[in-house]
């Protein structure tokens, strides 16, 4: 090969690499995104620009900006052990989240509305309005909420004693709750919050309502 070719390349070689090591040091270099409160470093579970709920250690932690202190939320293990956040949701400063609690061959579980500018509990409310008996489990596998403190959720039960197993989707406004919709083909994560319009999937159709 000329020499010149190979001159060439060696300079290629070298511009290359200049450029990848400057990107490597800019992205090393480039600050943690911010946060309203808490440790950056922390893993966040649900952030607005005015509070956020994260991980810390074994503990699920809220804060909202400004001060009010940071409020522990339940555990971050597994079942079983002491009530351990599920899905969270955030609207400014109001969070809502699933709590579930396990025992042998049974588990429950709320949704708990939580004020964290004050750490206040606003709302607590059973996942599902069915009783099952015993040996049942609920979960809690979507929800949403209002900074106003609407909450709707999708909660599901079943029992290894009696073989029921009831889905259903619920909402709460001003603390009052009610059943939207009923039945086991509603998709347990699909729940979602357009202005003031929730939707829901059954199957492969999209229902609406609202709070």
């Amino acid at each position: 090969m000329p020499i010149v070719g190979v001159i060439m390349r060696i300079v290629a070689f070298a511009i290359a690499l200049g450029l990848g090591w400057s990107v490597a040091v800019a992205a090393a270099a480039a600050p943690p995104a911010a946060v309203a409160c808490g440790p950056r470093a922390a893993h966040t579970l649900a952030s607005t620009p005015v509070a956020r709920v994260y991980i810390s250690g074994r503990s699920v932690l809220g804060c909202a900006a400004g001060g009010g202190g940071t409020h522990g939320l339940g555990s971050a293990g597994r079942c079983p052990g002491a009530p351990h956040v599920g899905v969270v949701a955030l609207a400014g400063a109001t969070a809502a989240y699933a709590l579930r609690t396990c025992g042998v061959d049974t588990s429950s579980a709320q949704v708990v509305v939580r004020a964290l500018s004050s750490g206040r509990r606003r709302h607590a409310f059973d996942a599902v309005s069915a009783v099952l008996g015993p040996e049942s489990f609920v979960t809690v596998g979507s929800i949403v909420v209002t900074g106003s403190g609407d909450v709707a959720w999708i909660g599901s039960a079943s029992s290894i004693v009696s073989h029921r197993r009831v889905t259903q989707v619920l909402s709460a406004a001003s603390g009052t709750p009610r059943v939207l919709a009923s039945g086991p083909r509603i998709a347990l994560g699909s729940l979602r919050l357009s202005g003031s319009t929730l939707s829901w999937r059954i199957g492969r159709t999209r229902q609406t309502g609202r709070f």
